[in-house]
């Protein structure tokens, strides 16, 4: 299998695992811990590719210490794909520079 072929698989568990954090926060009552971890090791443990494994790995880092800290995907406020809110997505997240840049 190609480079490439890889990539764009890994990039598609990362889009799910994207998927996994917003659909946690949306329904809290119906994705309990041991889903949520057992989808995500899932995913985590089927990645091939280092660039993915390095995208997923930060964005991990992201949503624990920025977007939770910063009630980013607060539940009663971000609800995407509700009205327009897909579309203000882009001016309710802000993205660290880098992440080693700010560290604990």
């Amino acid at each position: 299998m190609s480079l490439n072929i890889k990539i764009a698989k890994d990039i598609d568990k990362l889009e799910n695992l994207i998927q996994l954090y917003i659909y946690r926060i949306i329904y809290p009552d119906k994705i309990t811990e041991t889903v949520f971890d057992g989808f995500k090791g899932d995913l985590i443990t089927n990645l091939h590719t280092d660039i993915v494994k390095n995208l997923v790995n930060n964005f991990i880092l992201w949503v624990d210490r920025y977007a939770d800290i910063n009630n980013i995907f607060n539940r009663k406020t971000f609800i995407p794909f509700r009205d327009n809110n897909l579309l203000e997505t882009e001016n309710k997240i802000y993205y660290p520079v880098t992440l080693d840049s700010q560290k604990d």
